[in-house]
């Protein structure tokens, strides 16, 4: 099993995913989604996706919905993490620090 990570350009060389493909998943691995069957509550909310192997693993980005500021600069945060390079796993290691603390004294926390 390969190690998660974003799809690079030696795995989609392999895979035989296009540098589009690429691009396009570094594109969507911050999104919006809204919650499905009995928690229908018309919100949209941010997950960070990303490839483990073939399969792609969603985390929910704590923070409120996405209009939320709290929310908003959490998710600002984590596209800053994949744009500076970060490895999915680290990614996934800061959204869990955020979701411990809701309050600006956490460590993990934007302003602290």
């Amino acid at each position: 099993m390969t190690s998660p990570d974003l799809i690079d350009s030696a795995t989609a060389e392999s895979e035989g995913v296009s540098s589009v493909e690429e691009s396009n998943f570094r594109d969507r691995a911050v999104s919006e989604y809204s919650p499905k069957g009995t928690a229908r509550t018309g919100f949209s909310y941010f997950r960070f996706s990303y490839k483990d192997g073939s399969r792609t693993v969603s985390i929910h980005i704590p923070g409120g919905n996405v209009r939320s500021a709290n929310a908003q600069s959490r998710a600002i945060e984590v596209r800053a993490k994949i744009a500076a390079g970060m490895p999915p796993e680290e990614i996934v290691k800061a959204i869990r620090k955020m979701s411990l603390c809701y309050h600006d004294s956490c460590p993990g926390v934007i302003g602290s």
